[in-house]
């Protein structure tokens, strides 16, 4: 079984977790205060999804359940202020939470300080100074321009014979490609694939052969996976290939 490295991640992440909550009856109070720092990169709402990524954005209805526990569940203190707080006191009934935000987004103020401020939890935002009154926009959201401009028209007759393969068969019925007829969103956004270093979450790398043998065979790759096998006539598979390699 092939695991890509953002799967691993994830998987272990979860592992963690959960370990953590179910030993957590048996172990014993730290006799000194401790924190947790939590570091938040973007809140926003992204409708596509990069390996590369997707780690650093938390959707708005999703960060609003974050805080909303913490609210209930931590103390939330200022970053400025936990020092002090450390020294203080010895261990609350409750954590110690601080909220960090990195790079200052415009979305913190649009999409997290709303829900900051319902729930009368505080925060730090670092702002990259270098970007403050700057007209260039921040590597992000220069890579994010791009993804949203669509497909472009096939500049060759064997390019389009690809495009016109995708869009007959059944993986029109799963993926989008903006600037087609192709608009499912039962799986990722394939407009700008050929930009992305991987394929399947990170489970082979993006090559004209693997993505041939992806769409081939995707379960033996990534078993469990909900892609179905596609046994195309070879020059129709070649084409389809050659067309999902021009969607930069």
């Amino acid at each position: 079984m092939s695991l890509g490295p953002i799967t691993a991640k994830r998987a272990i992440k979860r592992a963690a977790g959960w370990a953590a909550v179910l030993t957590s009856p048996w172990v014993s109070r730290p006799d000194r205060p401790r924190a947790c720092i939590l570091m938040y990169h973007r809140v926003a709402a992204l409708d596509f999804v990069d390996p590369r990524l997707d780690d650093w954005n938390v959707p708005p209805p999703v960060f609003a359940e974050h805080v909303a526990a913490l609210a209930e569940f931590a103390e939330c203190v200022p970053l400025a202020q936990l020092p002090a707080r450390l020294r203080a006191s010895g261990p609350g009934e409750r954590p110690l939470v601080c909220i960090t935000f990195d790079d200052g987004y415009a979305n913190f103020v649009d999409a997290a300080l709303p829900v900051l401020s319902r729930h009368r939890v505080p925060a730090a935002c670092f702002v990259v100074t270098s970007c403050v009154a700057s007209e260039e926009p921040m590597p992000f959201d220069r890579w994010a321009q791009r993804q949203r401009q669509p497909a472009a028209e096939p500049a060759a007759p064997y390019t389009k014979r690809g495009r016109d393969v995708f869009l007959a068969s059944t993986c029109a019925m799963c993926h989008a490609v903006s600037g087609t007829t192709a608009s499912a969103r039962k799986a990722p956004d394939l407009t700008h694939l050929a930009s992305r270093s991987t394929l399947a979450a990170g489970t082979l790398p993006n090559k004209p052969e693997n993505l041939a043998r992806w769409i081939e065979d995707p379960q033996r790759y990534k078993p469990g996976v909900n892609m179905p096998p596609h046994a195309l006539p070879q020059q129709d598979a070649q084409a389809l290939v050659a067309w999902l390699g021009t969607l930069q």
